[in-house]
This record gives C-alpha cells, structure tokens and sequence, in this order.
C-alpha cells in the first residue's frame, strides 16, 4: 500500500512540475483572452498589449534595452509599447493585426498594429537602386531610382524595391538629377601618371595602378582640382603586406606641403582610419574608425558639402562608416593629394561636382519653381514636363527646353505641409539604401508590404528591402 501511494505521489508531484514550468508560457496568452472576453480555444489569440508576454530572460550578450537592439539578425523582431520584445517569423498583416510565429508561444499571436513600437526586418543585402535620382517628398522622404518622366501631374520613377511609383508634384519638395555630374578628375592610370605631381617617394605605373614604392617617409603626389558645393571622391588603396598606410587629402589648399594647408583627409593606418581636419598645414583627427581587421585592399567614397558642412566616408561597404559635421566647413578648395609613406598602390580616382542637393537648394522659392544647373546656374518657372532627354519649363521669357543631363536638381515651389493621417497604422518604413516611405500600412504578406502613402498613394515595398518599420502614432 505504501509502495502505491508514494508512485501516485510521485506521479502528481511531476505533473505539478511540469504545469509550474509551462505556465509562464501560457499566462500571458490566458490573461489576454480573459480581458478580451474571448476564451475560445479556436485559433490564434488576439494579444492584449496592456498585458505582459512571457520572453526568456536575456543570456550573457544579449541585448536588453530598446536602444541596444540593432539588427534582427535571421528573424524579425518587434518592439512592443510597453516594451516588450518578441523575435520570430512575421506571418503577415492584415486589418490592422499582425501575426507572428515565435518559439515560446504556444500560439501564433495577433497583435494588433497600435501595440507595436518597431518592427525590425531580417538582416539582407541592401538593394541596388536602379539609377541616382532622388525624389524627395514633402513629408520628408526619400525615394531613390531612375526618373523617366512626367505622366499628368505625376513624377513617374522607376525603383528596384517598389517597382513603377508615380509620386504626385503637389506632393513633392524637389528632386535631384544626379546621375550626371560634373566628373571633375578620373583616372584609373590605364595612361600613365600625367594627371599628377610629384613631390617625394618613387612613383610609377605598372599593371594599371600608381604605385608608391619606397618604405618609409611622407610620399605624396598632388593634383590640381577646382572644389566647391558638393563634391564626391572615390578611389582605391592596395597594400602589399595586409598594412594600408595612406589616404587622400581634399578640398587642399597648399600643394607645396603633403598635409595641403586647409581641408580634410582620410587615413588609413592598420585597423584604424581617421578623418582630418586640416589648418594651416596642422592636423587634427576629428572622427576615427577601427575596422574589424587589418585591411589588404580598400574602396572608399566620400561626400563632402561645403555648404553644410557634412562629410560621409565609406570604406568597403554600402554604408558610412563615418559620418561628421564640420561647424566651421572650408568653402572651397583648389588640390587633391595622394599620400602614404609605406608602400602602396592607389587606382581608380575619381572626383565629381554636383552629386548632391545642398541645404541652400533644398529652400526652394514661395513665388515658382526652381531649375539647378550643373554650373551653379538656376532657373525659375514651372515645371511643365520631362522626359528622358529634356526639361520642360514656363518662364517670365517664355518656354524654354533644358538638356536634362545639364539639370542638377529641381525644387518646386514651397507649399503647406499636408496634416498626416491620423492611424494607429501610420508608419515610416526605413529601406536597406537609407530611403524612407511613410504611410498607413494595409497588409503584408511573404513578398511585399503594402503601405498607403500621401505622395503616391498605394507602394508594394519588397520585404528585403525595409531594414525596419517604425509606428509614428
């Protein structure tokens, strides 16, 4: 008799175990039934935000705040209002729910969207864009691809992650023209050196790239390149023992010096690459940055305006790594300079003039349109037409017709910004090419969202191409 009752003691003690165990599972999804009056055990439950959901404690690692979150890695992850997280497989959106598949959960969960803070997509390779035209909105968002025309009152713009999208004029602030700028210096040393002075080192060209060749000492060679406005610089750097140590100096303005008097530069020494702010041939490292690694080879690009000030520098990717705003911006500047003093090869220089809309474009005029040419000049009038070759414009001397490849940027006439919607579903969606879209989202399924914009009206985003989507009410 003993024996038996210490078997069935055994037994209810486990099962007590086992319930204690799953019930943090499950409280959360039986908590918000109950406040709903919803205590079916018929499909998903619809989840009560006020209500706490169950997530495992954090290991060591593991991020445990809002802010510390970053990318979601191989699954999506939410931000609740209440803070709550909750990483899986987002199933969909519609009617203004959403439904996850999470591991913890006994169920698929409907949230609703007025619960939710912040959706955090999969990592992905970010798009390429097809073109370098931006349409900037009025709303404040950016939409880049390849402008191939006017169709009525609509901007039609050709994008690689929302196909045609058809952004309405009244909607829109400005657009830019950048796929043809003023290219200012390229070289890719396919011809010699011609382009260059040099002041120290052993210079040549061999197997089409400019090499430096002695090991030690400031080696620099020099260019001359008229700088203003905003100006990009792209080029490569090559070492032979896995050690860059080098960079370019832009917007210089002594030659006679490797540091170049006033500007700026960018250098690479190991792990580590620094961002100059030269004066009166002094430097001083304004930003750094460490690679993960020492770097072999790098292709950098930098976007500098000198009318805001702002300098971006990316090394080996699709994203700045380095981002500053100078308080006091050179205004101009009449050198490029090349400079190492180890051993090393640079290929593949290239500078270009009017990539980029500066603050003082961007203002725009209360009375008409403005038209930006690539040699500073600017039109005013009203924007009539477009195509792939031509600009149509009404001025006060009449219609004129301009070579679209010599238009930099229009801004149209400044106009009220139009109140935005008022919906638990309003959101701005953040691209993996830093393009934003903002609307009431209407559904999401394995391909696409579909978001209702005030610019454009209906845009189905691919799914690998939003980084993340943030709630605005």
């Amino acid at each position: 008799m003993m024996k038996r009752v210490s078997r069935a003691a055994c037994l209810l003690a486990l099962l007590w175990l086992t319930a204690s165990l799953c019930a943090p599972q499950v409280i959360a999804l039986d908590q918000a039934r109950r406040q709903r009056g919803n205590w079916s055990d018929q499909g998903p439950a619809v989840l009560n935000i006020s209500s706490r959901i169950y997530v495992p404690a954090p290991t060591a690692g593991t991020p445990s705040t809002a802010k510390d979150l970053g990318p979601a890695g191989k699954q999506e992850r939410l931000l609740l209002v209440n803070m709550d997280m909750i990483t899986g497989d987002l199933k969909g959106i519609k009617d203004g729910v959403l439904t996850i598949a999470n591991q913890y959960l006994l169920q698929e969960p409907r949230i609703p969207l007025e619960g939710i803070k912040r959706i955090y997509f999969r990592d992905a390779a970010a798009a390429s864009p097809r073109g370098g035209d931006q349409v900037h909105c009025a709303g404040g968002d950016i939409l880049t691809g390849a402008l191939t025309g006017m169709e009525g009152e609509a901007i039609v713009l050709e994008t690689s992650y929302a196909g045609t999208v058809g952004v309405r004029k009244e909607a829109t602030e400005a657009f830019l023209l950048n796929s043809e700028s003023i290219v200012l210096l390229t070289d890719d040393f396919s011809a010699g050196s011609g382009l260059w002075t040099f002041k120290q080192g052993q210079w040549k060209v061999r197997d089409g790239q400019l090499h430096q060749e002695q090991s030690s000492g400031q080696r620099y060679a020099t260019t001359s390149v008229e700088q203003a406005g905003h100006v990009s610089y792209e080029w490569e750097m090559i070492s032979p023992d896995s050690y860059l140590h080098g960079g370019l100096l832009f917007f210089g303005t002594d030659p006679s010096n490797w540091v170049g008097g006033n500007g700026y530069g960018v250098w690479v020494e190991g792990r580590t690459l620094y961002l100059w702010r030269t004066q009166q041939n002094n430097t001083n490292t304004v930003v750094r940055y460490n690679f993960p690694e020492a770097q072999k080879k790098v292709k950098f690009r930098v976007e500098y305006d000198s009318e805001s000030g702002l300098i971006e520098v990316w090394a080996n990717g699709d994203k700045p790594v380095i981002k500053y705003k100078d308080p006091a911006p050179w205004k101009s500047g009449s050198h490029v300079t090349l400079c190492t003093n180890r051993r090393v090869s640079f290929d593949n220089v290239s500078i270009r003039m009017g990539s980029g809309m500066s603050d003082a474009m961007r203002r725009g005029s209360e009375k008409s349109d403005l038209v930006h040419l690539v040699n500073k000049d600017r039109i005013s009038g009203t924007l009539t037409g477009m195509d792939a070759g031509q600009v149509y414009l009404d001025t006060v001397y009449g219609k004129i017709t301009l070579d679209r490849k010599r238009v930099l940027a229009i801004v149209f006439k400044k106009k009220e910004a139009a109140a935005a919607p008022e919906s638990a579903s309003l959101a701005r969606l953040v691209l993996r090419n830093t393009n934003t879209v903002t609307g009431v989202i209407r559904s999401l399924d394995d391909q696409v969202l579909t978001v209702d914009t005030p610019s454009a009206g209906p845009i189905s985003v691919e799914r690998s191409a939003i980084k993340e989507v943030v709630f605005l009410q």
